[in-house]
């Protein structure tokens, strides 16, 4: 493995790429983690977008004129169990008791229900929610259409800002733990390593991962992926994170040793060691 010295800290998508942030300022490297938190959000924001916003608009569309979630209970005037719309990605479903009469075709069904409300995968397992009981929320097409048209563009931002702002944290803490296995290979192989640069490369070190959940995430939202192979770059996307970390350390460079001066222990460090004089034996001619 070729070392960091000479290699710019821009890009960390190879070993000595990564290691090259060790010696690079702190804010090239928010300045990179900023670019790759935003690649990552405009995913996110491509998954609801482009394969959630539909079904939303869709199911609204198909409520009747009249309903309201109040006092923990869902006021239902439709018949039920009903699909209001689905794709792969999403289903809205009503279903007061639950019953499973609509089915499952897409990879996140929200299912609502008479005093809760579903979240199922298409793997069969479901989480299930009470409303709470100080709700007061209309659920028809009359209130929720010019609802949805108002806030949809606050909340499909508001999704990117969080994510954006979530992962800037979430890879500060995760540096910091990376940054023990960095500085234990560099201690170990004799590379230069202090804590603040140990921090950095394992914070760099996540960037590879973060490209590959963000590809994944935009061919999921278009549909070109299944959920199935989204989940396999999910735990390749972990496992990418500690390779970087390890091949990284391998890259950052040699510690220097510097030799030792020999002869007068109080030569200066510029001195070289003469070989010492042999005294004269006063015997001899």
């Amino acid at each position: 493995m070729s070392e960091s010295r000479s290699q710019a800290p821009w890009q960390p998508l190879t070993f000595g790429g990564v290691a090259a942030f060790a010696r690079a300022p702190l804010g090239r490297l928010l300045l990179v983690e900023s670019f790759f938190a935003a690649l990552a959000a405009a995913a996110v924001m491509v998954v609801i977008h482009a394969g959630w916003s539909s079904v939303v608009e869709q199911a609204i569309n198909g409520l009747p004129d009249q309903g309201i979630l109040s006092a923990g209970k869902l006021d239902w005037s439709g018949g039920s169990p009903a699909v209001l719309a689905e794709n792969p990605l999403l289903a809205l479903v009503v279903d007061l008791e639950h019953d499973g009469g609509t089915g499952q075709v897409a990879d996140l069904q929200i299912e609502f229900g008479r005093t809760d409300f579903r979240l199922a995968s298409s793997a069969g397992y479901y989480v299930a929610m009470s409303y709470p009981d100080a709700w007061g929320t209309p659920f028809n097409r009359r209130a929720l259409e010019p609802w949805w048209g108002a806030w949809k563009p606050v909340i499909l931002v508001g999704a990117g800002v969080a994510v954006y702002l979530w992962l800037m944290l979430t890879w500060a803490g995760l540096g910091l733990i990376y940054s023990f296995a960095v500085r234990g290979i560099a201690f170990y192989s004799d590379r230069e390593a202090g804590r603040a640069r140990a921090w950095r490369v394992g914070a760099a070190a996540l960037m590879p991962g973060c490209l590959l959940i963000s590809a994944a995430l935009l061919l999921y939202g278009l549909q070109q992926l299944p959920l199935l192979g989204l989940l396999l770059a999910f735990a390749l996307h972990l496992v990418l994170g500690w390779v970087y970390v390890v091949g990284a350390a391998f890259c950052l460079p040699k510690i220097q040793v510097k030799e030792k001066l020999a002869g007068n222990p109080f030569a200066q460090s510029g001195d070289t060691p003469s070989a010492p004089e042999k005294k004269k034996n006063p015997f001899t001619s």
